[in-house]
């Protein structure tokens, strides 16, 4: 039982070792770590809370290229985000010795100078009014990140020295970078929600008082026509009662004539004007 145990542990090594292998070389591919940096980005995008065409839009075509993400930010203004930053010389690193390693980390910090100055070179959003003059360069690997930092000491300065602006972002920070802008999306959602609040009742308002107005010309109506009846009910009992009364006895018919009551009712209208 314990021999099956060892030969189970070293069979799950070698497939860890194997993965790993096929891991670190498909890594090496400048395409599969692109593409790996994209579906990242999307993944952070998705988790700070934006909305796809909306607050973001992908694979957006401008005027000087076509970066990975623009992210739109409530008051109108972009930021284009680049996730295709090299970190080939890191991951050759990691298999190397001390002093080898010094070397291809060294060339690592200077693969990602050489990006951010590429980056720069498009002038994205020079010129344009929407521009915030920042570029975010996305790099889904911490620690690929301060090993840069690491070799490299002003590189961060470096990037934002930069026309436009280069910022160097992590997941952690390129999330923080999200939510804010996710945040002020929320609020322009609500503000515009209150708006359309307020717009409803003023309408509401103004509906409920042209259908009060209704309610009271009916009212009135009814009132005149209630006087015209109680008009009629005294010009019967004044004018005509009388001489029906005389016809009847004269007649001698048996039906009597009918009591018509005046309306003690009204109808309680508003002064004119008071809603």
């Amino acid at each position: 039982s314990l021999d099956r145990n060892i030969q189970n542990l070293i069979n799950a090594q070698q497939s860890l070792d194997e993965t790993n292998t096929r891991l670190s070389q498909a890594m090496r591919s400048s395409t599969a770590r692109g593409r790996w940096g994209e579906l990242q980005l999307r993944r952070i995008v998705e988790l700070a809370g934006m909305e796809d065409h909306i607050d973001f839009d992908e694979q957006a075509v401008t005027d000087q290229g076509r970066p990975d993400m623009i992210v739109h930010l409530p008051n109108g203004g972009t930021i284009p985000i680049d996730a295709k930053a090299s970190a080939a010389a890191y991951f050759e690193a990691l298999e190397l010795d001390a002093d080898a390693r010094k070397a291809k980390l060294a060339a690592h910090a200077k693969a990602m100078r050489d990006r951010i100055r590429q980056l720069a070179s498009r002038q994205y959003g020079v010129g344009d009014r929407s521009s915030t003059g920042l570029v975010v360069m996305f790099v889904p690997i911490e620690s690929a990140v301060s090993a840069a930092y690491e070799e490299d000491k002003d590189l961060l300065e470096y990037g934002l020295s930069q026309k436009p602006r280069i910022l160097t972002a992590t997941p952690i920070t390129l999330y923080a970078l999200l939510r804010t802008a996710a945040f002020g999306w929320d609020q322009v959602r609500i503000a515009e929600n209150m708006h359309a609040v307020v717009e409803d009742s003023q309408t509401l308002y103004e509906r409920l008082v042209t259908f009060l107005e209704h309610v009271w010309s009916i009212g009135k109506h009814l009132k005149g026509a209630a006087d015209d009846y109680d008009e009629a009910v005294a010009s019967w009992k004044k004018r005509l009662e009388p001489v029906a009364k005389r016809v009847k006895d004269q007649t001698a018919s048996a039906k009597e004539l009918p009591e018509p009551e005046t309306i003690d009712f009204r109808p309680t209208l508003p002064l004119d004007g008071a809603l």
